[in-house]
């Protein structure tokens, strides 16, 4: 081989090394030039996991925050204060029937001190029962005397999915406003008069964040009780069809959306009557749970 074509072979080399990666790098920029749709939807994809998982944790908070709201409710109406944290609220004092006296408000704190600060009193008054609301179903009160009571669900419902049943009953539904309605809607409730009266006040019928409903068709009557706080969810509580549950609920529902200023609905309920329920489009959004510390008779 010539010198010259020695020469040739090594500027050749040279151009192979040098410019390939060139040619590449500009290949892929030419590439981001025609692909930002194709490169976004994969962030997009990988983002949304933590997105699904945020507004998750978004509507559970508003299912606890109406909760909150109608304790708070309950409570005034019997004269009591309910005391609120950003992690628990809670009450100091004997709780009406089928109210907790803590109900946590966070997955990731510890309750130890407000829990002994009750459980003295509970202890010190001779309350006959105390009871803890664990909005995330992962505490384990065992070793303080408590037991597990029951567990449900977190429900959440957008107005945009709401599928109506097609045989959704045509009952007819009324609010109640004077005092002496009370004890027909306790009756209607269900659980007994006596234990009606401790809870449901008439003073409730006051607060214009609570509507107490009583539904009635042909062969069904009963009654719910609903909660709003200005600008957020209707919260659905005491509702307890025995027959005809789904289409109950679909007209319960179709009647909240028609007559009320919101487009969401929360409440709970458990895996039973859930099951009976999600193909109105409710979604459950998390377990909860109820623990109870009763005393020995």
């Amino acid at each position: 081989m010539s010198t010259g074509e020695k020469i040739a072979e090594v500027l050749n080399r040279y151009r192979v090394a040098h410019f390939k990666p060139l040619l590449r790098l500009t290949a892929r920029r030419f590439m981001l030039l025609i692909e930002p749709p194709l490169l976004q939807s994969r962030v997009t994809d990988s983002n949304r996991p933590a997105k699904s998982c945020f507004m998750m944790e978004k509507k559970l908070q508003k299912a606890i925050g109406n909760n909150r709201a109608l304790y708070a409710s309950i409570f005034a109406a019997n004269g009591l204060e309910l005391n609120v944290t950003e992690t628990h609220y809670s009450l100091v004092e004997e709780s009406p029937p089928l109210y907790s006296n803590l109900v946590t408000c966070s997955p990731d704190q510890h309750f130890g001190e407000v829990i002994q600060t009750i459980d003295d009193i509970y202890e010190n008054e001779q309350w006959s029962e105390w009871s803890i609301k664990d909005s995330f179903n992962n505490l384990d009160l065992r070793d303080r005397g408590f037991s597990k009571l029951f567990e449900a669900n977190w429900l959440y419902l957008q107005k945009d999915s709401f599928h109506p049943s097609p045989e959704a009953l045509p009952i007819d539904i009324r609010c109640i406003s004077q005092p002496e309605e009370i004890k027909l809607w306790i009756d209607l409730w269900g659980e007994g008069l006596d234990l009606g009266h401790k809870i449901f006040s008439p003073k409730v019928l006051s607060d214009p964040s609570i509507k107490m409903l009583i539904y009635t068709s042909d062969s069904i009557s009963g009654v719910a009780l609903l909660n709003q706080e200005d600008g957020q969810p209707v919260g659905i509580s005491n509702f307890f069809p025995q027959k005809e549950t789904t289409a109950i609920w679909s007209s319960l529902l179709a009647y909240i959306f028609e007559n009320l200023e919101t487009d969401e609905v929360v409440g709970y309920e458990d895996s039973e009557t859930l099951a009976k329920i999600k193909g109105l489009g409710i979604e459950p959004i998390g377990p909860l749970s109820v623990w109870l510390k009763k005393r020995a008779t």
